[in-house]
């Protein structure tokens, strides 16, 4: 028993030349129907190419690791009773790959005087992981679960 599944129509044809002489023409004609190449540029992203990587992952390597992908949930607020200028703002959205990773810079400029600057960054995180080696993709656990 075999369900073969690609995300290049090219190495399909290959498969289709070696089993499609062995099934009913409706039943290829699911199989092929139902193929990740389908979708182009996210082919490594469909259902099927997700469940195809993670099952030989955990066949042909160790445990796969569950990490944490951030987002930022709101923009910064800042509060000051001086007017503050942000000259750089940098953002990390994405995996992360061992503690004390920035997930916000900000680069003020220095305003008049001893004033007191309270920023409120709003970011979350949520176990991730892994979907597709190429290219590099993870996906929310919940949402790879749902899959």
């Amino acid at each position: 028993m075999q369900f073969p599944i690609t995300t290049k129509a090219s190495s399909f044809a290959d498969v289709r030349r070696k089993l499609s002489a062995l099934v009913l023409p409706d039943f290829w004609a699911a199989i092929e129907a139902l193929q990740p190449f389908h979708g182009g540029d996210r082919a490594h992203t469909s259902p099927l190419e997700v469940l195809r990587w993670l099952s030989n992952l955990d066949k042909h390597r160790a445990v796969h690791i569950v990490g944490r992908i951030y987002f930022d949930l709101a923009p910064v607020v800042i509060r000051s009773a001086a007017p503050i200028k942000v000259v750089e703002e940098r953002r990390h959205e994405g995996p992360i790959d061992g503690d004390n990773k920035a997930m916000l810079f900000l680069k003020f400029e220095c305003p008049q005087g001893n004033v007191p600057i309270d920023v409120v960054p709003t970011f979350a995180f949520s176990p991730s992981i892994q979907i597709s080696d190429d290219p590099i993709e993870y996906r929310a656990l919940a949402c790879a679960m749902e899959v």
